[in-house]
């Protein structure tokens, strides 16, 4: 190759990456950015709201109600069980801590469920149904991408759990 097309093609890409909006954002991120770091203690657990009682959340990153990536994690007491239920969007569950028993579809099924333990991952389309339960006390960790909805499958199923848990 010619000299100067050798130039040309060297300047062209030079100029190129030098009005990427991509790159000069990536930059600028590199230098204001320096990422989250999120400490175990730093937790702050809240009960998890319109379940039966004993689960609790702790958000770790994000907020899941806005259009944008979030992480949270839940602690489930032994036994506790998530009907079937599904999400518009995309979620990945790993364990932490426990044991999670986890399924594809609209009833809870002992047979069919995949028991996960620590540092088991799950990924989760949207749409897709699906139900756990724990045995032992067990924490996982939730991330997708918000929105976050979650529709139950049978609503009636979750209104006999919560009622079950206030007649305890």
């Amino acid at each position: 190759m010619h000299n100067h097309i050798k130039n040309n093609l060297l300047s062209f890409f030079i100029l190129l990456n030098l009005i990427n909006p991509v790159a000069v954002y990536a930059a600028t991120d590199m230098v204001k950015n320096e990422g989250t770091i999120v400490n175990k203690a730093d937790l702050k657990w809240k009960p998890l709201p319109n379940m039966p009682e004993g689960a609790q959340i702790a958000m770790v990153y994000g907020d899941p109600s806005k259009a944008d990536r979030y992480v949270f994690q839940l602690k489930i007491p032994d036994g506790y069980i998530i009907p079937s239920h599904w999400h518009t969007n995309a979620e990945e569950t790993t364990v932490i801590s426990g044991t999670l028993n986890f399924g594809f579809g609209d009833t809870i099924s002992k047979t069919d469920a995949k028991v996960l333990k620590v540092g088991d991952y799950v990924f989760v389309p949207g749409h897709a149904h699906h139900y756990l339960w724990s045995t032992g006390e067990t924490i996982i960790q939730d991330a997708g991408m918000g929105p976050r909805d979650t529709i139950f499958v049978n609503p009636d199923e979750l209104k006999k759990l919560i009622a079950k848990d206030k007649k305890s």
